[in-house]
């Protein structure tokens, strides 16, 4: 094709949004959507390649491949090896092994599919995957070798028609699933094609006609696409459903503007110097991600990077992608006819990533690390279904005396009372759902509707056994608490009738008094356990780099990885609140800030133990080392009542 000075411009904004977004140096409310802008240019630029090719009776696959290689694998793979080298100074032993797979994901083009399975409640955050970015690239590269086949066997005149059918089941697909399934939806092919469908359809349309529209209107088209776009990407509106609304609003707004070719977006020194921006926005793709997120795992701080780091950042990346492209992307670039360059090349440097990365593996291996802060479970993750009282591993004894009732940190107390609870326990815990029946809190993407009704569902079924199971004599009831306190709305059980409302913490507190009024009127006792000390920095990460002499960032924050007790109670004012009801309305709570805390500090190891997986959760290691240093379970039986 001709150059095209737009699409320069455009892929120059499209990552400037991204990198800008990363570093939050900007209040720009959606800038990841300049993600989906590269969708369009790729699909409508990749359709055109090809099918000028076909037209002309000169298309070969080697050659397009072959060029495709040439084109991203060298820059890529450079930044692969560098990301391998400085890993085992920054990265911590499981995120070392997260990173493992992400490269090989990226080398096997199936990125999006790997991240999307890292994903779970006791996964790494996103910003400290350095190779998160590789999930779009993955999806288009996809995209790459299914179109060729495609526009090759399919008919000429059923193109268009089949491309839109495709690009239609793919949105439908996306708007389905929009709510119910928001990580799949992310990461799957299958829900992101559209965007690159409708670059294709957009080529298709302009083969025979270089406009789409009378060249007259164009440039005002173009400057309400524009305006359109705009507000998508630096406005959000209250209602999490805009997210689907600003997404399609920027895919069509990008196509329109390629297809009408704006003299706006074609002269001027600022468009010249986006163009340029545009020139560099692969390598800049490339590096810019990686930076930030060796920053974000250095950053023990658990507070926002201070923003001269992320500037520098920013500037570095972009001096960084500069010299990838000039030294390593231009250069590999096929200018001439595919047979005069060779895939051996290309061959080596895939082997020796993957030979640096099994080094990576065999250097993350065995540190013990890994176990140490393993998701924390409790005796199961199966406990988390409606049956849980008929399934093994789910209690520790025949007829176990203990019901432990909660979500995440309900399972986190299980290792310690497996030990100390001599008459045995039974686990019914399910991942961020509130112990509480009628009440569950709503917040999308993750938790709307269907959600919550399955986390209503299972308290309801946790009572009941609680209630009518003759061999329970105490219920702990265990939470972090502040999910549902710090939720806008809830969602609230009338009937068969689940109710969305705003937040009540009144009704919340109610709620869970009469729910355990209910079960001691059975003859059971009850005690309700507040979460463990925490603010927002990872503990296991902190103890990790201190003990490892990682690179850290504090931001002023304690060296020892130990916790300021008034900043803790500063953050855990609303559930202190709502322990507080409890206690002043019968109910006994536990607290560990009474063998953990002082008036200053909050420790985080116990007898040279780690106590925490994360930033609040207890190891399976700190779990038994607490529970048998104080007797968890002799005190929670002689508290509950």
């Amino acid at each position: 094709m001709n150059y095209r000075i737009d699409i320069q411009a455009l892929r120059g904004i499209a990552v400037l949004l991204v990198v800008f977004y990363h570093a939050q140096l900007l209040p720009i409310e959606n800038g990841f959507l300049g993600v989906d802008i590269f969708f369009v240019i790729s699909g409508f630029l990749i359709t055109s390649q090809i099918t000028k090719h076909l037209d002309n009776n000169n298309f070969s696959f080697a050659e397009f491949y072959l060029r495709r290689a040439w084109r991203l694998l060298p820059a890529a793979y450079l930044v692969f090896v560098l990301c391998c080298l400085l890993a085992p100074w920054i990265l911590s032993y499981s995120e070392q092994q997260e990173f493992l797979q992400q490269l090989w994901g990226a080398m096997s083009f199936s990125a999006n599919f790997v991240l999307w399975r890292q994903t779970g409640y006791f996964e790494a955050s996103a910003q400290l995957k350095p190779l998160l970015h590789t999930w779009s690239l993955s999806i288009e590269e996809q995209y790459y070798l299914l179109m060729p086949a495609f526009l090759a066997i399919a008919p000429t005149r059923m193109w268009l028609g089949l491309i839109a059918l495709f690009t239609l089941i793919s949105l439908s697909i996306y708007l389905i699933m929009f709510e119910t399934r928001p990580s799949s939806v992310f990461y799957f092919t299958p829900t992101r094609i559209w965007e690159l469908g409708v670059g294709s359809i957009l080529a298709l349309v302009l083969i025979k006609r270089e406009y789409v529209i009378p060249n007259w209107c164009g440039s005002l088209v173009a400057l309400a696409a524009a305006l359109a776009a705009t507000l998508a990407i630096f406005f959000t509106l209250p209602s999490f459903a805009a997210t689907k609304l600003n997404l399609i609003i920027t895919v069509l707004a990008t196509a329109l503007i390629i297809a009408t070719r704006p003299a706006w977006l074609n002269r001027g020194i600022f468009v010249s110097a986006l163009a340029k921006v545009g020139t560099i926005s692969y390598s800049l793709y490339l590096v810019h991600w990686p930076v930030m997120a060796f920053l974000n795992n250095a950053n023990i701080s658990g507070e926002s990077l201070w923003w001269p780091y992320r500037l520098v950042a920013v500037l570095g990346s972009m001096a960084s992608a500069y010299a990838l492209y000039y030294f390593v992307e231009a250069r590999f670039r096929i200018t001439d006819k595919a047979h005069s360059a060779s895939i051996k090349p290309l061959i080596l440097l895939s082997l020796l990533v993957l030979l640096i990365s099994f080094g990576l593996a065999v250097l993350s291996s065995g540190a013990g690390y890994q176990t140490l802060f393993r998701a924390n479970n409790g005796l199961s993750q199966e406990c988390s279904s409606a049956n849980f009282d008929s399934i093994d591993v789910c209690k520790t004894s025949d007829g176990p005396t203990t019901l432990l009732w909660g979500d995440s940190f309900a399972m986190h107390l299980a290792p310690g009372l497996k030990l100390t609870a001599s008459e045995g326990i039974i686990q019914a815990a399910k991942l961020t759902c509130l112990p509480i029946t009628a009440i569950s809190f709503y917040r999308l993407p993750k938790h709307g509707r269907t959600w919550g009704q399955d986390c209503i569902n299972f308290n309801n079924q946790v009572e009941r056994y609680a209630i009518n199971n003759n061999s329970i004599e105490r219920v702990v009831i265990a939470s972090l608490w502040e999910h549902i306190l710090s939720s806008p709305k809830q969602l609230t059980a009338n009937g068969n009738l689940i109710e969305l409302k705003p937040l009540n913490i009144d009704d919340i507190a109610n709620q869970l008094i009469a729910m355990i009024n209910r079960i001691r009127a059975a003859g059971k006792k009850v005690i309700v356990v507040a979460p463990p000390p925490a603010l927002e920095f990872d503990i296991a990460n902190c103890h990790e780099r201190m003990q490892r002499g990682q690179w850290r960032i504090d931001n002023g924050s304690e060296q020892d990885c130990r916790i300021s007790y008034s900043a803790y109670k500063n953050r855990s004012q609303k559930v202190t609140e709502l322990m507080s009801v409890l206690s002043t309305r019968g109910i006994s709570v536990y607290w560990f800030d009474e063998k953990l805390c002082d008036d200053q500090h909050c420790i985080t190891k116990l007898d040279e133990v780690i106590l925490y997986r994360d930033k609040h959760h207890f190891s399976y290691a700190g779990s038994e080392r607490y529970a048998l240093k104080f007797d968890l379970a002799a005190e929670l039986k002689s508290l509950a009542n």
